[in-house]
């Protein structure tokens, strides 16, 4: 009985498409949680107010809301690159 490999099973024109959206998604995983902080600082009313710093502003949101306040708003991006 032989294996059957994803190669095989794949057409080869997909390859690219699916290794790309995947790259796609990997990078928004990683990356959202920067985007989320920056995006915070950047909103806040008063520089300095709210959060002293980078490090604050992520310590404070995953106090406060989890680890999964850090990927808020990640859907509409993550259906786009998928």
């Amino acid at each position: 009985m032989a294996l059957v490999s994803l190669k095989d099973s794949v057409p080869p024109t997909l390859v690219p498409w699916i290794a790309g959206s995947l790259s796609g998604c990997a990078n928004l995983l990683v990356g959202h949680p920067f985007d989320t902080v920056k995006v915070r600082l950047q909103t806040q009313p008063e520089p300095g107010k709210t959060f002293r710093g980078p490090i604050d502003c992520l310590r404070r949101t995953v106090a406060g809301e989890g680890i999964l306040g850090l990927y808020k708003g990640v859907t509409p991006p993550l259906l786009g690159k998928g």
